[in-house]
């Protein structure tokens, strides 16, 4: 009974290099729009706007204001550096590193994404991932985004969790914290 819509900005079709990571992917569907594949599995309550492009400075006025959640989950630092940038009332980012999954939460009293993700790794190539490490990064921004929109505000302790999803077992299976407000930045002003 879910109820609600969403925006989703994904310029790419899928490809092979996706189907690993792409739960809702199929190899026939290679070549399809990712944005329409999401629309076609949705629930019925559940509207999806397909926007086909990136969520860049050359197209952001002709979209509007952002919604009042945003989740990013783009490994591209700059992009989520850009989304930050617009000031949502909330944001959540999710991502995979080295078999990591990383996901954190930003609102007003927290710090920000840039504040998490400081600097740019740079790397501008296509990188396999593996599928569950792909998977507990989403399943992570969906729990924290029900939990918001239930009214559930994130405890400060817990704003950034990081899980080595090699290595779920025992006390160091996931690292919990609050992000540190950079001295450089502005959103603590």
């Amino acid at each position: 009974d879910v109820r609600g819509s969403l925006r989703v900005f994904e310029p790419e079709c899928l490809a092979l290099t996706n189907l690993n990571r792409y739960a809702l992917a199929l190899r026939s569907l290679i070549g399809e729009m990712k944005t329409s594949i999401l629309a076609r599995w949705r629930p019925p309550g559940l509207a999806v706007f397909q926007v086909m492009c990136r969520f860049d400075a050359d197209n952001v006025a002709a979209f509007g204001p952002l919604q009042p959640r945003v989740i990013v989950g783009t490994d591209d630092i700059p992009s989520r550096w850009f989304v930050q940038a617009q000031r949502p009332r909330w944001l959540a980012v999710g991502a995979t590193t080295h078999f990591l999954a990383v996901a954190s939460e930003h609102a007003p009293g927290l710090a920000c994404a840039t504040c998490m993700h400081p600097r740019d790794d740079e790397v501008r190539a296509e990188i396999p991932t593996v599928s569950f490490a792909s998977y507990w990064g989403g399943l992570m921004l969906a729990a924290r985004l029900i939990r918001n929109a239930a009214g559930q505000p994130c405890p400060v302790e817990e704003q950034a969790v990081w899980l080595p999803s090699l290595q779920l077992a025992g006390r160091f299976s996931q690292h919990r914290h609050r992000v540190a407000h950079r001295a450089s930045c502005d959103c603590a002003a």
